[in-house]
């Protein structure tokens, strides 16, 4: 099943009987599926049409988190984490290339330094692009339950806040002193292994993709 140029309008209604579905009673999973699939058809679309001339943006809302969903447990999960005001920080696309100053590379780096901190984290697929980073995190058991601790680990939340919190200072201290990150961070969590393709291929593209992406800004 394809969902075409109306996907938009699908995914506008799931997030309204996202909202609702405690006095709708629709079941939020079946909410979640729609959701999935509807995002699915959109990065399959994306990944695999990277010069396409019509910009596809997502319907301007906050970032979703699931009502009562343990962010620790094992799994896949895609974030994507941008720049106060989208300024483009981290270096510029030249013919379908990213290419990172200063700035972007002490980003990457405290990016991969995430592993070092969080034992049994993994990192997939990820770019770093003007005004953003795509990734993906993998947590495992041994994020979870580390050292013997019967206790839940870090969830994603505080594995992004952890990468903010180590880039933020170094960028300051190469030149940017006004640089700061957009508060909170958007995030997908990866279902199945279609998806997962999927996802790795778009953030792939997403360098040729610049100039029709929904974060382009004019400098980057």
């Amino acid at each position: 099943m394809r969902f075409g140029r109306h996907w938009q309008d699908l995914l506008y209604l799931c997030y309204f009987c996202d909202i609702l579905h405690p006095l709708l009673s629709i079941d939020q999973e079946d909410i979640q599926h729609l959701m999935d699939k509807v995002e699915e058809d959109y990065y399959m679309a994306a990944s695999h049409h990277p010069y396409s001339p019509q910009k596809q943006r997502w319907p301007t809302r906050k970032p979703l988190r699931l009502r009562d969903y343990d962010y620790s447990q094992p799994g896949y999960y895609f974030v994507t984490i941008c720049t106060e005001n989208r300024t483009p920080w981290f270096g510029t696309i030249v013919d379908g290339l990213m290419y990172r100053n200063a700035i972007g590379e002490i980003a990457q780096s405290a990016w991969l330094s995430l592993v070092e901190r969080f034992p049994g984290m993994k990192l997939d697929q990820f770019v770093v692009m003007p005004n953003h980073l795509h990734g993906i995190i993998i947590l495992s058991e041994e994020t979870r339950y580390r050292d013997g601790e019967n206790k839940p680990g870090p969830t994603l939340g505080n594995i992004i806040n952890a990468f903010k919190q180590t880039a933020t200072p170094l960028i300051r201290r190469a030149d940017a002193a006004s640089f700061a990150w957009q508060r909170g961070f958007h995030d997908r969590i990866i279902r199945h292994d279609r998806m997962l393709d999927y996802i790795r291929r778009y953030i792939e593209t997403n360098p040729a993709r610049w100039m029709n992406d929904e974060f382009y800004a004019k400098g980057g």
